[in-house]
């Protein structure tokens, strides 16, 4: 019975970390000319943090909050969160009225609310998602691909670059 009790506080305790994390981030974003769009955006059983903008360019911002060095908040935004993820990007996106590019970020905070250490990892992952009116943008990596000679390996065509709405 007290190792129930003990989790129900630490429970709560998580919780409250991890909302002040979203909030962490969400100001780091504005200092940083972001817009915030949507925080804890819901659809059905998804929920995507933050959702921001700058520029043509929407943001689905996943943050993750832990305590101690020796776990990594990374490891907690798995495929199948992943997926969640962009299900939810892809109902929001259908429903705006212009287009927009899009990219999914991922915030983690490590520490304490007095002492703690936040990376943003910009375009963590990729996605292509249902809906053919908004493109992600051609990562770093996509854009230029060296052959296993060195050489550019450029094999695309002009425009490739571009997203499909455009060409």
């Amino acid at each position: 019975m007290i190792k129930s009790d003990n989790k129900i506080r630490q429970g709560a305790s998580n919780r409250e970390w991890g909302a002040l994390a979203e909030s962490i981030a969400a100001d780091w974003l504005l200092t940083r000319g972001y817009t915030l769009r949507e925080r804890n955006y819901r659809f059905r059983d998804v929920e995507i943090d933050i959702i921001a903008q700058k520029d043509d360019e929407i943001i689905f911002v996943e943050v993750k909050a832990r305590t101690g060095k020796d776990q990594n908040p990374l490891d907690a935004v798995d495929a199948r969160k992943r997926k969640k993820i962009m299900f939810g990007a892809d109902i929001y996106l259908r429903n705006l009225d212009q287009l927009f590019f899009y990219r999914f970020d991922i915030i983690t905070i490590t520490g304490t609310p007095e002492h703690y250490e936040l990376a943003h990892y910009p375009d963590s992952y990729r996605a292509g998602l249902g809906t053919r009116i908004h493109s992600s943008r051609p990562s770093r990596l996509q854009r230029k691909r060296p052959s296993r000679s060195g050489a550019p390996d450029d094999d695309s065509a002009p425009g490739d670059d571009l997203p499909s709405d455009v060409i």
